[in-house]
């Protein structure tokens, strides 16, 4: 699957890659349908950025996406009001941080001659 910003797309080369057998996944969408109208069709998933949008268009959006067989995910998703929201519109595929946040870690590192070692016992 590709993933391509609704800004960069073109829609000839949308269809190609179809006809290649790639499934296309428009990222970002804000509703914008007026230069996209034509390239709907050719996309798989519509990712619409609730982010981006004021609470009150996200269902108009919603519903002018669902004209097209495409499925949708509500990205950016940040607080449960969000995925309440999402979730009342018939959306089930969700990204963002309500979910989880990214987490920092450490942890030691082996040292490359311990490596080395440990290959070669194992041989």
């Amino acid at each position: 699957m590709l993933e391509l910003l609704e800004k960069r797309v073109l829609e000839q080369r949308c269809w190609e890659l179809r006809k290649c057998g790639y499934r296309i996944a428009l990222d970002g969408f804000v509703g914008n349908l007026d230069e996209r109208d034509k390239l709907l069709p050719e996309v798989d998933i519509v990712k619409i950025d609730f982010l981006a949008i004021d609470p009150l268009l996200v269902p108009l959006i919603v519903k002018m996406v669902r004209k097209h067989k495409v499925r949708i995910v509500a990205e950016k998703v940040e607080t449960p009001a969000q995925y309440e929201q999402a979730k009342s519109l018939g959306i089930d595929l969700f990204q963002g941080f309500h979910f989880a946040r990214p987490e920092v870690m450490s942890a030691k590192r082996a040292k490359p001659a311990k490596l080395a070692m440990l290959r070669i016992l194992s041989l």
